[in-house]
């Protein structure tokens, strides 16, 4: 299994801000990050409990074509929805039965450090933002090790945003 966190980061390394929302990102909507090519590859998104309440808010599901679970002690009907885990190690237990070979850690933050913490991470796929919020929530806040990585590639996204790809360091 190939775990993938592919995200945007403001350029003091927030993902939100203050109030959790990710609004602040939508100016950029326009710009092609490569993400029709990178959902292609993606056979299934894990993503905690308060990014999915808030995707629920974007309209219809747009992951009709992958696998998705919610890391959450919260459960909700959805026929889009594979499971509801409140327990990572079930999760990855589900995970590893189903086989999936790459799975995009969606957010939020807190999953995305569950997994960090657990060294399951492979890559990662960050687009430096060219805004500065002072505040929110970071996606590195609570590590509990030293990750080393390696620049794998960078990417200038409509001479506005730098998409860095980086692999984790054996």
């Amino acid at each position: 299994m190939n775990f993938i966190i592919y995200m945007a980061t403001s350029l003091d390394g927030y993902i939100a801000d203050e109030e959790g929302s990710v609004d602040w990102l939508s100016k950029y909507d326009e710009i092609n990050y490569g993400y029709n090519d990178f959902i292609k590859k993606i056979d299934c998104i894990v993503m905690g409990g308060t990014t999915y309440r808030q995707i629920l808010t974007f309209g219809d599901w747009s992951y009709t074509s992958q696998a998705s679970y919610v890391l959450s002690s919260e459960k909700s009907e959805n026929a889009n929805v594979q499971g509801f885990y409140n327990n990572i190690d079930n999760l990855l237990d589900e995970l590893r039965a189903k086989k999936y070979k790459n799975i995009w850690i969606m957010g939020g933050a807190k999953t995305c450090q569950s997994f960090i913490n657990r060294g399951l991470v492979n890559s990662f796929d960050l687009f430096l933002i060219p805004d500065v919020l002072g505040g929110g929530i970071k996606l590195f806040e609570n590590i509990n090790d030293e990750l080393n990585l390696s620049l794998k590639s960078t990417k200038n996204c409509g001479n506005k945003i730098a998409r860095l790809t980086y692999t984790i360091g054996k």
